[in-house]
């Protein structure tokens, strides 16, 4: 056989391999999550849910009350009513709180926004409904007084940094104003002030116009600015901001002039969308993960599944597979800007997973990150977002499901991958992880860009019509490995460094 011939073979062998790989992987199931309902009797979950003691029940995101370092579950009434209280003893087990469902539930409707604001360990509240805009304290035991002297941040709250600071100090509201604190949360760190002033600092309209032919409506449900995204796109350390408004769903990209003074309102602020290589016009809410673990963040348009691959300096490029096709699924598209988002890695590989929960609709779904953007839908998570949380309630370092039934039922993770806990300790307990970034590197190779495991930074993810959790811990899936490098960046430029952080433990990074 002459060498032209053998070629010919061998490229045919190796098309053949190919053609049955690809058929292969084409033929194989989807991944599955290895998620195991617990017995109540094992879990401690023997409590029947008491319909007459809430008004319209949901299950609030897995917090700890008390500060005893496990996660409790609160069951409670969106429109009124007390809550059904399990306190978390460990291991995934829980004990119900028989002193009643009115003894501790003071926030009246929607879940907090849950803070840890004096650093005590305890998760303290702001209202977000009846009583929105109101600040409860932690009074150590998981019940909770107000704080008179704090000014009311308001509905619709988003904390963000409009003053190109770094620090979370501004808040918008749902009056479409910015406003800054007094004193900022960096001060706190002093002496935890007995009163917080409200400042305005911009109309959102003096950045970012009102669609045209949008009624304006003060319903809830109305188009509005819905949410505004924090983070760095470009690496400068300078945040920019994602305006999105909900109805027709436009988003805009603002660029801050980093050489504007604080004080400058909205004058500092620029459109970048176009210049950043993002489309303009309706149809689009842009949301800022890394989804391809390059160490920047892609925005990802909630719409339609499309993505944009960030080239590290906030340019963005279309990438040519989407994260889901609504038009290959049943139940069509699984977001609608009603639900919920969360970015959970449930099989913990290091890559956070999209898992959307309906509200007023049946938009829903879980998919896995795969890398590179890739992601593949997975059955077997049921719910809504008012009735399933996840935590790692049994501290073996990934993260449990519990979802309401004729009482709460936990199912338990058994994938075999790994995972720890970051604990983040800023000079100023109350800025939580905002503003903080993070790198997470293969062991032994801290700094390693080609090593890099996950890579996010810490910014307000929804707005507080829907369930935000600013304890300063993150979940971290690490895959097989057996443990971690971790860097930790704060917003005052304080970088701190955990080498071999363990799997199954909790790595503290202490400003």
């Amino acid at each position: 056989m002459n060498l032209s011939k053998r070629a010919a073979v061998v490229l045919l062998l190796l098309l053949q391999a190919f053609l049955l790989r690809a058929r292969a992987a084409e033929e194989a199931p989807p991944p599955a999550l290895a998620f195991e309902v617990q017995p109540a009797e094992k879990t401690g979950l023997t409590h029947a849910l008491d319909s007459n003691q809430v008004k319209y029940p949901w299950l609030s995101p897995l917090v700890d009350i008390d500060g005893d370092g496990h996660l409790d579950a609160l069951w409670y009434g969106h429109h009124g009513g007390g809550a059904g209280v399990w306190m978390g003893k460990g291991g995934g087990t829980f004990a119900f709180d028989e002193s009643g469902y009115a003894a501790r539930w003071v926030f009246a409707g929607r879940d907090p926004i849950w803070w840890d604001l004096n650093g005590d360990g305890k998760a303290d509240g702001i209202g977000t409904e009846h009583v929105a805009g109101k600040t409860f304290l932690n009074t150590g035991d998981g019940h909770w007084k107000p704080l008179e002297g704090w000014a009311n941040f308001g509905g619709g709250m988003i904390w963000l940094d409009a003053d190109g600071d770094g620090r979370y100090n501004e808040v918008f509201t749902n009056k479409n104003s910015i406003v800054s604190m007094e004193p900022m949360m960096s001060a706190w760190a002093a002496q935890f002030p007995e009163k917080v002033a409200l400042k305005l600092y911009a109309k959102i309209e003096e950045l970012v116009p009102w669609p045209e032919k949008v009624e304006r409506n003060p319903h809830p449900l109305a188009a509005n600015f819905h949410n505004i995204y924090c983070v760095d796109l470009d690496g400068d350390h300078v945040n920019e901001l994602i305006v999105t408004f909900s109805g027709p769903q436009f988003t805009w990209v603002l660029k801050r002039d980093a050489s504007a003074p604080k004080d400058a309102g909205a004058k500092a602020w620029k459109d970048a969308t176009a210049s950043a290589g993002l489309p303009t016009g309706p149809g689009h809410w842009l949301f800022p993960e890394d989804l391809d673990c390059d160490g920047d963040l892609d925005l990802l348009d909630l719409n339609n599944g499309a993505w944009y691959a960030n080239d590290g300096k906030g340019v963005f490029t279309a990438a040519p597979e989407k994260a889901w096709d609504a038009s290959k699924r049943k139940t069509g598209a699984p977001w609608s800007g009603d639900g919920e988002l969360e970015l959970q890695d449930l099989d913990n590989d290091g890559r956070r997973d999209l898992i959307f929960g309906n509200d007023h609709g049946n938009e829903c779904g879980v998919f896995l990150g795969m890398g590179k953007g890739r992601f593949t839908e997975v059955p077997g998570i049921g719910g809504s977002r008012r009735n399933r949380r996840f935590g790692d309630v049994d501290g073996d370092g990934d993260l449990d499901m519990i979802s309401t039934a004729a009482t709460l039922v936990l199912t338990k993770n058994q994938t075999a991958n790994k995972g720890l806990a970051l604990r983040f300790q800023p000079a100023a307990p109350a800025e939580s992880f905002l503003g903080a970034k993070v790198w997470v590197y293969e062991p032994g190779k801290m700094g390693d860009a080609s090593a890099l495991i996950q890579y996010r930074q810490g910014f307000f993810e929804r707005n507080s019509n829907r369930s935000n959790v600013l304890i300063p811990e993150w979940h971290i899936g690490i895959g097989s490995r057996d443990s971690c490098d971790i860097r930790v960046r704060y917003p005052s430029g304080k970088v701190v460094e955990i080498p071999g952080a363990k799997a199954g433990t909790k790595a503290v990074a202490k400003e």
